[in-house]
């Protein structure tokens, strides 16, 4: 006799169910170890790009504020007006400078990559 033979129909479902749920959690466990892996990757991105993400926007908006101080000096009326004007620029260009410095700081890569960023 063959062991198919000796096996109940009961018993057969039973085996099938057992092994479906098996499956399942199988299913389950890996699903979950594989979310908690891009949970980390998540939070990982959030500690290291939304800085720089933040500080390259401070950086354009002192650049556009600077822009817009220059633009004014010269379009100014009176010496004092002029002259408030370019202290306005020479503070946030200042500022552009010191942030981009914190931003090169945070960028990671290679030596090679850091060497690109010397450029400017």
């Amino acid at each position: 006799m063959t062991v198919r033979g000796q096996v109940t129909l009961s018993w057969r479902l039973r085996l099938l169910v057992v092994t479906v749920l098996g499956m399942g959690a199988l299913g389950i466990l890996l699903g979950s170890l594989r979310l908690l892996s891009i949970t980390r990757q998540a939070r990982g991105v959030l500690q290291q790009e939304v800085p720089a993400i933040e500080l390259l926007l401070n950086i354009d908006r002192d650049a556009y504020q600077a822009q817009y101080a220059l633009e004014r000096s010269l379009l100014a009326s009176g010496p004092e007006e002029r002259e408030e004007q370019l202290a306005d620029f020479r503070e946030n260009a200042q500022q552009t400078g010191e942030r981009w410095e914190q931003y090169k700081a945070l960028v990671p890569g290679s030596d090679a990559e850091r060497a690109q960023w010397e450029i400017y």
